[in-house]
């Protein structure tokens, strides 16, 4: 309370000394309270908000590790799916080699016929006895029939396996439980034999061995002269039977093969057309968020344990 008497105020002493007192009360007191609320505000704030933006940049992280994963999905999904193309496209190509192999077979006779007066000239070398020449002429026919023949299995077991290979690939990527087995792609089909009928065809050593091993053979393939027509029937009729042989056996690959091959292509199909290459740019986005990020780090107050707490 203030008395006002002839122009001079009175103040009581309580009153004079509470001014100063709420002033510096309020400037002590109440002032570092509001600025340390304030400064626990602005922390909170960009605890937050950084709290956000991590959030955010982990969902578009977790989105392109994901985008990525699903595009070098898609690129397996498609060599597979080529791979199974290029499968089929082998098949083909073993059946046109089988035929021309074969083919070749029937051509084969001056080679036989060749051998076959060699191995006669060197049994007249070391034996001095007859030869049965029509016999050594069926056995060297056979036995080159039978290297051919090795020659088309051993093509033939090499493609199963790659095929079987190449499907057992394709299902451990679409993670399917439908698998072939080796027993699938097995060659269980026996070798057509070569057969020529028997002829007597005995033949003494020639009286001069001193003419040497050229003359020898010589001889020999003259004797050999009169099977020509028959190992030549026989080549042509082996011919056939490989060629039927082994394009039965590849067929039968084939239809195992595609059995297996059109139930993954129908998925790869599928699972191609459903998935999208991304068009965002991962790269970008993620420099932008960590450029965000370390403007409020830089900006934020240190942060204190009662801002912490808050």
């Amino acid at each position: 309370m203030i008395f006002r008497s002839s122009g001079v105020s009175v103040e009581p002493a309580s009153t004079r000394h509470r001014q100063p007192r709420q002033s510096r009360w309020f400037a002590e007191e109440l002032v570092p309270l509001y600025e340390r609320k304030q400064r626990m505000l602005q922390e909170s704030l960009a605890r937050k908000t950084l709290g956000l933006v991590g959030a955010v940049r982990s969902a578009l992280e977790m989105g392109f590790s994901y985008a990525r994963i699903e595009g070098e999905d898609r690129l397996q999904f498609e060599e597979v799916d080529l791979a199974l193309r290029r499968s089929a496209g082998d098949l083909q190509k073993f059946q046109s080699e089988l035929r021309r192999t074969t083919e070749e077979i029937t051509l084969l006779a001056p080679f036989i016929v060749n051998r076959a007066a060699a191995s006669i000239a060197d049994i007249w070398h070391t034996e001095n006895q007859e030869v049965d020449c029509a016999e050594v002429l069926r056995g060297t026919a056979a036995e080159v029939a039978g290297e051919i023949s090795s020659q088309v299995r051993a093509k033939l077991l090499k493609l199963g396996e790659m095929l079987q290979r190449e499907l057992l690939r394709t299902a451990t990527l679409l993670r399917s439980a439908d698998m072939p087995s080796s027993e699938d792609f097995q060659v269980l089909a026996e070798m057509p034999a070569f057969h020529m009928n028997r002829q007597d065809g005995l033949a003494k050593r020639p009286i001069s061995r001193r003419l040497g091993r050229w003359f020898r053979i010589q001889s020999a393939k003259h004797r050999l002269e009169a099977y020509e027509d028959i190992i030549k029937l026989a080549l042509e009729s082996y011919s056939r039977l490989l060629y039927a042989w082994g394009l039965d056996a590849s067929t039968d690959l084939e239809r195992q093969f595609d059995g297996f091959a059109n139930r993954y292509r129908a998925q790869l199909e599928r699972l191609l057309l459903d998935r999208k290459q991304p068009t965002t740019d991962a790269a970008r986005v993620k420099s932008d968020l960590e450029a965000l990020a370390n403007l409020f780090v830089a900006d934020a107050p240190t942060t204190n344990n009662e801002a912490i707490a808050s």
